[in-house]
């Protein structure tokens, strides 16, 4: 019925009336000139005053939210991807090549295969493993060994008693110092823990380890008596 009142063009303040509670006035006259959306808004404008919609109880009123978003997210369940590591740092690698490309090995290191020289393929891994000793041109975290107290750059280095730090309180030649540097690995490895003989390896390789171990264990000798034949 209510619904034919309003497509006939019934009073507005009926219609508001009864869209928003019973009991109202009937007898309020219409404004002059109302229309059918006139109408729609004042029943709108009265129904959101008094907190109800048109007849059907209580409700939301306008503007009203839901509740509010879960904003918790992963964090909070403990679900999500777990950050990436950082890469792994580059290698060290502790040749003279490696850190001083610039210098001639020939002229920092005496070796060949006569008498009094340190025998070539030890001066070769020498070059290889032990940058530190024959440039000053060294970055952190390496050291400076050229300037040392204990030069390894000629065979009668080798033979001098060891003046060196470590092995502490060490009594004996250079070579049997450096065997337990080197093979024993103590009381610090040499080359240096920091150096990589070749990337994800060890400081040095094993073979190169075992021709020092040979070579020292030997007494050190020259290179017109290495290899030592039985």
């Amino acid at each position: 019925m209510w619904g034919a009142m309003t497509l006939l063009g019934a009073p507005a303040a009926a219609v508001a009336c009864a869209l928003a509670v019973a009991g109202c006035e009937a007898s309020e006259a219409a404004p002059p000139g109302a229309t059918e959306a006139h109408m729609s808004d004042a029943a709108g404008t009265e129904a959101g005053a008094d907190g109800s919609s048109g007849g059907s109880g209580a409700g939301p009123t306008s503007g009203a939210s839901g509740p509010p978003p879960n904003t918790t997210g992963a964090a909070e369940t403990g679900v999500g991807t777990p950050p990436t590591p950082p890469p792994p740092p580059p290698p060290i690698f502790c040749g003279l090549r490696d850190i001083d490309p610039s210098i001639d090995p020939t002229t920092v290191l005496e070796s060949g295969d006569e008498e009094g020289l340190i025998p070539t393929e030890i001066g070769d891994a020498l070059i290889r493993n032990c940058g530190c000793h024959y440039t000053e041109e060294v970055l952190p975290p390496l050291v400076d060994y050229q300037s040392n107290t204990v030069p390894i750059a000629t065979l009668a280095d080798f033979h001098v008693p060891f003046r060196g730090v470590l092995p502490m309180d060490f009594e004996g030649p250079v070579y049997l110092a450096v065997y337990e540097r080197v093979v024993n690995q103590v009381p610090l490895p040499m080359p240096s823990p920091m150096c990589s003989a070749v990337e994800g390896d060890d400081v040095i390789t094993e073979a190169d380890k075992a021709l020092f171990e040979a070579w020292l264990s030997a007494g050190a000798p020259d290179g017109a008596s290495w290899p030592v034949r039985e």
